[in-house]
Formats: C-alpha cells, structure tokens, sequence
C-alpha cells in the first residue's frame, strides 16, 4: 500500500521537499492510517508533520475519547497536535445549515487557522476510493454536471491534499490490522441515517451485488476520466471567454454572439467564469442558475435581469450580456402593487415590466407543454376555490407551502434560502387566491396547486418582460 500511496504523490505533485503539513485527523481507520503512513514516508518526501484534531461535540463522551485517543497517538509519533472543540450542533441551530454542511465549514476554518499556526502550507487529508465512489453516486443522483462528477480532487487549491485517494477502504483496514494499529470508530457512520450513510451502507453494497463487486473502483475511475476532460475544457472555455468578454464601467459585458457560436459545453463553463469574475468565487453557482442564464439569453426580452447568489446581476442588453454586483438597489424601494388577473386572461404590472397571463387547457395537453421554462406554470385549476386571482408583491406574513414540500414556510425564509437578494424581493410578482400564494413567480409554485394524476383542467401562468426591464 506504500508503493501505492507513493504514487499518487508522485503523478498529483502533491508533496515537495520542506512542505509543512497538516495532517486532519479524527481517530477514525481513514484519518489514522494516513497519519502512520505519511509518518513513515516523511524522511523519504523531507517533510514536517502536524496533526489537527476538531472535536465537533456530536457524541458528548465519544468525541472527548476521541480526542485523547489522537492525543496519545501524536505523543507516540512524536508529532505536534493542535487540537479546539467547537460546539457545532449550537453552530447548527445559530446557521440553520445541514449537519454536514455545518461540519465541513468548521472544519475547513479550523485547518486554516492550524496552517496559520504552524506556518504550514498544505493539509492532508484521509478520503480513499470508497468516499470517492459515494461522492460520485451523491452527486450523480442529486443531478450534477461533470464539474460535480469529477469527484474529490486528488489536490485542491494547491494545498489540500488526498494521498489516500485511490486506496480502497478495505486497504486501510487490512493495512492498520497487519500492523496492530488501533483507531476509534463513529457509530454514526454505522447508521443508515445521512444520505452519504445510505449510500454506503444500503445502496453500493446492493450495486456490488446485483451489478458490479468492483463498483467503487469503476467510479473513483470514472470520477478520474471526467476530471481530466472537465480540467480540458476549463481551460478551452477560459480561452474563449477571455475572447469574447470586457469591462465597461464595472460590468462585464460578453457579446451574445458567443453563445451563437461556442457549443454549449464551452458555454456553461464561460459562463461560471463571468460570475467568478464578478464575486470572487463560482461556488455557490448551481446548474439550475447556469440554465437560467442561458434562458435569459433565449427567451427573455432586452433589459431582463436575473439575480444570482452572492449578489451577482445579470441583465440582457441589445448585444451584449452585462454582469454586475448589487445593481437593483433603487428600483425595488417601497415598491406595492397589486392587480386582478381574469382566468383565462392578462395583466401588465408596470412596477416591474412584467405581463402575465392565464389560460385554460386539458390536462391531455401537459405533454406538448415546455415544462423547462421557469417563466411559465401548469396548475390544477379545480383546486382554486376562487377563480378571482390577484397579483401582488409580498406582505407581512406571507407563507405557502413550496411545491415538494409537506408544511408552510415562510415567504422571508424561502427567499432566503433561495438566496433572492434583499434588494429585489419586494419586486417578485406573487399569484395569489385570497390569501393563499399559488407562484412565486419565476421561483416555485405551491405544493396545494400542483398537477397530479387527478387532474382533468390545467390552468397554464405565463410570465415575460417587456423590453424596458426585468427582475
């Protein structure tokens, strides 16, 4: 298994003669092995060792125990431990993040204060094959692109590193029982409760059985091949945005004529370029906001804007598409408004330049119908007591239920999970029949309204811009 890790060293560069590494360490098989491993490897690589242990304070007596037990094991090896407790489930409550969520952000802060320490310049960390073929099969069926496909990077801003990477699970523990090395185990890794857990647990042993026993090995390879064709053609879109983009004012403005003539894998790509460009960071860029950036380019009217996370704007122009930060600030304040819509019939709301209109079909047409287009809706109209709807903007109070969800929620909390900048939620057109919120429009209708199999009559909302502006 030596040989093995030295390898993927050696083909990733991941380690240079006088690197100060830190190693992450829970207590747990992956963690420990690395740290035994990279132990014995640090006269041949000429390297320094430190160990960085966070206890989470999930398991109360557990996590103590784990933290003297990595305690003992840096004493040893003669390795310097830096170790903090961070109450991470308080954390939680105070965020509203998912445990997971929450974990890894603390975590990844706590390693960068620990390089700041020790004056440390990478940090290694324990995921093997087995935590690649999860990633690969979470990301897969959550719908990524092949950005998210690619899976754990071997290295990751140049200085996170993964020598484990293509050791499998079984490897590790045959490893640490050759060598009677003792580690700690997390029951909660044992539970079918997380969705990385079910994964592990339920559904790989399944496809190992039914499918395929080398599974893992065929994923982490895959996850391989698409990480090299994705870094391809990352720096083949590089090229081209670089071509085709300037700034003007402090916006970035791309000439459409790119999305004319780039394929659309190269656009996609560019296009998380441009927001990089604006915020820093493409990170929270989903696929669902990439496409609606491209429906912007297709179907929306000049002068229509979307709004992406981390303030970034969007906006069509004649030409050219601009991108900015923060520029909505003085159109939506102390906007109110509120209009009748007819079923069937249309309604222009001059606050926002938006016409809307309602029709009437069967529900044998649902199939002809472009169910891709934000813009657009198909509601269960025999579920509207009151055909006498209103359009208006939101108010005091406003909850609904979000369609795939089972309670009311709060219209403030989904725009904030939405990440719907401040800036323009007074803007957002909401259907309503009575009190009752159908759409928000552009964004989600309501779980109450959606079509099933019962349905005989779909009421069909469709929003669109006029030429003088847009959300």
């Amino acid at each position: 298994m030596l040989n093995k890790v030295v390898e993927t060293i050696k083909k990733y560069n991941m380690i240079s003669s006088g690197d100060r590494i830190i190693v992450g360490v829970s207590g747990g098989p992956d963690s420990i092995c690395l740290l035994h491993v990279l132990s014995k490897l640090k006269h041949k690589f000429n390297i320094s060792l430190y160990v960085a242990h966070l206890d989470h304070m999930f398991r109360d007596e557990e996590s103590r125990n784990d933290a003297l037990f990595v305690k003992e094991v840096c004493q040893k090896l003669q390795i310097p431990l830096i170790m903090e407790t961070i109450d991470v489930p308080a954390y939680i409550k105070k965020t509203r993040l998912s445990p997971e969520v929450a974990a890894r952000k603390v975590r990844y802060e706590f390693y960068e204060r620990a390089l700041t320490k020790v004056k440390g310049n990478k940090v290694a960390l324990g995921h093997n094959q087995d935590d690649q073929a999860e990633t690969v099969l979470m990301r897969l069926l959550r719908g990524s692109g092949t950005q998210g496909l690619a899976g754990i990077e071997p290295v990751r801003q140049g200085r996170y590193i993964r020598p484990l990477l293509y050791i499998s699970r079984f490897e590790i523990e045959n490893y640490l029982k050759q060598n009677k090395i003792s580690y700690r185990i997390d029951k909660t890794n044992l539970e079918a409760v997380y969705y990385r857990n079910r994964i592990r647990l339920e559904l790989i042993p399944y496809l190992e059985a039914e499918y395929n026993p080398n599974i893992k090995s065929v994923l982490a390879r895959t996850a391989e091949i698409i990480r090299e064709d994705n870094s391809y053609l990352e720096k083949v879109s590089e090229d081209v945005f670089r071509k085709n983009s300037k700034w003007e004012n402090e916006k970035l403005v791309i000439s459409q004529e790119m999305f004319q003539e780039t394929p659309m894998a190269l656009i996609t790509r560019c296009l998380r370029v441009a927001v990089s460009e604006i915020s820093g960071s493409s990170k929270d860029l989903e696929y669902v906001h990439v496409f609606d950036i491209i429906n912007l380019i297709k179907n929306s009217n000049v002068g229509s804007r979307l709004c992406l996370p981390n303030g970034v704007v969007v906006e069509k122009g004649y030409n050219d598409l601009f991108f900015y930060k923060n520029g909505l600030k003085s159109k939506s304040k102390n906007i109110s408004f509120e209009y009748s819509l007819d079923v069937p019939g249309e309604v222009f709301l001059k606050e926002t330049n938006m016409r809307l209109t309602s029709s009437i079909k069967q529900k044998e047409c649902m199939a002809e119908l472009n169910n891709d287009d934000l813009m657009t809706e198909y509601i269960d109209l025999d579920k509207i007591p009151d055909r006498a709807l209103k359009v208006r903007n939101r108010q005091p109070g406003d909850k609904f239920i979000p369609l795939g969800m089972k309670s009311n929620k709060k219209l403030k909390q989904f725009f904030i999970d939405e990440k719907i900048p401040r800036d323009i939620r007074d803007m957002i057109p909401l259907v309503v029949s009575g009190d009752d919120i159908i759409w928000v429009v552009g964004y989600r209708i309501s779980e109450k309204y959606k079509v099933d199999e019962h349905t005989k009559h779909l009421l069909v909302l469709k929003a669109s811009y006029t030429k003088e502006g847009g959300l």
